[in-house]
């Protein structure tokens, strides 16, 4: 079955015709793409919508092709993606990923060599919360480059108390004395200098979420800890203080 035709569907009124072309640099799979198109004309027989282009080959036949009219639905095309993205493994996934970042400027050289096992980890981490592969470089450009924006959302909501331009220093400086730096330990020392300054843990949890991924949803904090390193983790977090409100002005 063959993608290199065009796809005619009208996706909003007056977007008009649209090639398959275009939704693979948006970010879409190409077997997502195989799996929806086929879904639009044609049934498996059963309640089966995501299928892995081996079971389409397996169950495709001309004669379960409908006659009617297909509706292309955009948001069930994203809801097929994000299911897919999650299907993958990290190694189905990473030949697309690596396409995607280098499109974006995102890429580095050493994650096709010594870096590759932090690329896989990288790319599990994220899977459940990828709707796209342009999502890489998007909300999640922060685990793979250092300039990446702050939600400001985000900041409006998890920044405004005052105590977080002393907190998350001292967060830092007590991260950075940590001898080995895991997921765990970094939990410990979050949550035993929240209890020392009576605070919620909660205040330190999402104000250094958004300091580390610029964004007020991410996976969890102390494996994006972890996943980052000491280094990259404390650095970001020093860096926090000046870009606070409470110290703008």
């Amino acid at each position: 079955i063959s993608l290199a035709i065009p796809l005619v569907a009208r996706i909003e009124k007056g977007l008009g015709a649209v090639s398959v072309e275009v939704y693979r640099e948006r970010g879409y799979l190409p077997e997502t793409i195989l799996n929806f198109l086929l879904l639009l004309g044609w049934s498996p027989g059963d309640d089966r919508e995501l299928m892995r282009t081996g079971e389409l080959i397996q169950a495709f036949s001309l004669e379960a092709i409908s006659k009617s009219n297909a509706v292309f639905n955009l948001s069930k095309l994203e809801w097929f993606n994000a299911e897919y993205m999650q299907m993958l493994t990290a190694e189905e996934l990473a030949p697309m990923a690596e396409e995607a970042l280098q499109a974006a400027g995102c890429w580095d050289a050493s994650w096709e060599g010594e870096g590759r096992e932090w690329f896989l980890r990288a790319l599990e981490l994220l899977q459940p919360r990828l709707r796209t592969l342009q999502d890489l470089s998007g909300p999640a450009r922060a685990y793979f480059r250092d300039d990446y924006p702050l939600d400001p959302a985000a900041v409006g909501k998890f920044w405004k108390d005052p105590l977080l331009a002393n907190l998350l220093p001292v967060l830092a400086e007590n991260l950075a004395q940590l001898p080995q730096f895991n997921e765990a330990e970094a939990e410990k020392v979050l949550r035993a200098l929240a209890a020392n300054k009576g605070v919620q843990a909660g205040l330190l949890i999402n104000a250094s979420r958004v300091a580390l991924t610029g964004q007020a949803v991410a996976p969890s904090l102390f494996a994006v800890m972890e996943l980052l390193g000491q280094e990259k983790t404390v650095a970001r977090l020093r860096a926090a203080r000046s870009q606070l409100p409470s110290q703008a002005g």
